[in-house]
């Protein structure tokens, strides 16, 4: 104790108070108490480690089966190469870039 507390009447109290003694197996008693009671669950474990084994197969299994399989294509849509650039030229008209500076970007903000 501090000089300046000495005759503070909480500090006799407390020097006469007796000190608290934990009972044996308090926290035994208090864990068994804070935890859940367990139920049974309606699947056990290890049915359920097969369930996640099982659906990992079928997806792995899918997976593998769609490797070797390849994209039907109808034979009327087939469409030449020319024709696909020749539209993609085209599509240079709609792009208005010479219009589009930096500064009307930034006064629109």
């Amino acid at each position: 104790m501090d000089d300046w507390n000495k005759d503070d009447e909480v500090w006799k109290l407390l020097g006469a108070a007796r000190s608290a003694e934990v009972p044996p197996f308090f926290a035994r008693k208090v864990l068994r108490r804070i935890r859940p009671a367990e139920r049974p669950s309606f699947f056990p474990p290890l049915l359920l480690r097969w369930f996640g084994a099982a659906a990992f197969a079928l997806l792995v299994a899918g997976f593998f089966s769609q490797l070797g399989v390849a994209p039907q294509s109808s034979p009327t849509a087939t469409v030449d190469f020319v024709e696909v650039f020749d539209t993609a030229a085209g599509l240079d008209g709609l792009v208005v870039a010479d219009e589009v500076t930096v500064s009307d970007f930034v006064a629109n903000l």
